[in-house]
């Protein structure tokens, strides 16, 4: 079953233009991340997370209010650009020239 599921998550992320490293796993927690980011109910994405508390959830929205844009800069760069990989309140040119300084691209 386990090659099944393999054979069906790198077809998807290929088709998605998404790295060899990005696992299912990193998919869970940038929807969660991004869920509370657009100020979703922490308990509706608590449920949807199957966490067993509103304590693990809040772990999330404690990482986001430091607002530490070195991850969403690393995604724009993956997603490149488009207007969903900008976040809320982000236009894709702003975050090019956060990468641009970040990463050195041009």
């Amino acid at each position: 079953m386990a090659d099944v599921w393999g054979r069906f998550w790198n077809a998807a992320r290929e088709a998605a233009g998404l790295p060899e490293g990005f696992t299912p796993y990193n998919a869970r927690h940038t929807g969660i991340s991004w869920a509370i980011d657009k100020r979703v109910d922490l308990q509706k994405v608590r449920q949807r997370a199957g966490h067993g508390s509103l304590e693990v959830t809040s772990r999330y929205a404690a990482i986001l209010d430091e607002r530490d844009t070195s991850l969403a800069d690393a995604l724009e760069e993956i997603f490149g650009g488009s207007p969903a990989a900008a976040g809320p309140g982000h236009t894709p040119a702003e975050l090019d020239d956060a990468a641009e300084l970040q990463f050195g691209t041009e």
